[in-house]
């Protein structure tokens, strides 16, 4: 199964969703390979950290050029488990495209501002514009306490006309700055909710 976590817009605590996300997986028992086409590299950045800090890690995040997802792509086909992929940058880009098309499920951070809101509105439009045939799941990131309900409501019945709306991320001071070196209780009690919604729901025949 091919996964993407995705947005047009950065900012939107994407590294974060995949952090944790592949940790989420681990504690499941289910190995993914994580494959960060992301320009930033702020995934593989964390783990690479991590790991030259004399972190034993259970996982591997390999940095991988956008450029060549095609032949990636292709080396990966017959990949039993999980795949991860980070994916940024603009739909138009055709290699980018080509990987959206290859997956089995989008996950799409967002958050509760202006921006975020018309970007990742633009970006669920054009995956279907594009007939992307994978399951979409929208996931409101890093909410803020002060986010109003009819805020959250307007946001969410635009959204669902194109995704699933997981259960909201909280923002807490735990969850700035997330590396594989301090993935504690608390940031565990805040993710678990949005990614046993995802397991349960995407993810019961994966073993």
């Amino acid at each position: 199964m091919k996964i993407a976590i995705a947005n047009q817009k950065g900012g939107t605590g994407k590294t974060t969703v995949c952090i944790t996300f592949e940790h989420y997986l681990r504690s499941k028992n289910l190995i993914s390979l994580n494959i960060d086409f992301d320009i930033q590299l702020s995934w593989y950045n964390s783990w690479l950290s991590a790991t030259t800090e004399g972190e034993e890690q259970e996982t591997v995040v390999s940095p991988a050029d956008l450029n060549k997802s095609k032949s990636i792509l292709q080396q990966i086909k017959d990949y039993p488990g999980i795949v991860l992929f980070d994916l940024a940058g603009s739909i138009a880009n055709n290699n980018l495209s080509h990987v959206l098309h290859e997956c089995d499920l989008i996950l799409c951070p967002f958050q509760y501002e202006a921006k975020s809101f018309a970007s990742t509105l633009t970006f669920l439009t054009l995956l279907e514009q594009m007939h992307v045939q994978a399951s979409i799941v929208t996931i409101p990131n890093m909410v803020q306490s002060n986010v109003s309900y009819g805020i959250k409501e307007q946001v969410q019945a635009e959204f669902k006309k194109y995704a699933t709306i997981a259960p909201e991320i909280k923002h807490w001071v735990d969850m700035q700055r997330i590396n594989y070196t301090n993935i504690n209780k608390r940031v565990i009690e805040n993710t678990t909710p949005t990614f046993d919604f995802i397991s349960e729901n995407f993810l019961l025949n994966i073993k």
